[in-house]
């Protein structure tokens, strides 16, 4: 089983599951397609079947939600780089 996913499980307080699911070779790929009868077969209580799966919830909304101007960001980083530019006497680019 990887790490992420260990360190996922401790995040949400479920860590003790860890083994189990290693041994079922489930890894973070795979937590998007388990069923509340999937985990209950796993041997999970009920209340920790309701915590993964809203952890897995929300997980899969914040990856869906795109960084607010991120791409703006980059963007205007690369036009302040350019605008302090010097160009050299005689360029092509100079400006008259």
């Amino acid at each position: 089983m990887s790490e992420d996913l260990c360190r996922w499980l401790a995040g949400i307080g479920l860590e003790q599951h860890a083994e189990t699911f290693a041994a079922n070779d489930i890894d973070l790929d795979l937590l998007p397609d388990l069923s509340d009868e999937d985990l209950k077969e796993l041997g999970l209580s009920l209340g920790h079947r309701r915590r993964l799966l809203r952890a897995i919830s929300e997980t899969l909304s914040e990856q869906s939600q795109p960084t607010p101007f991120a791409g703006a960001a980059a963007g205007s980083d690369a036009v302040r780089v350019a605008e302090r530019r010097q160009l050299a006497k005689g360029s092509a680019l100079d400006i008259p």
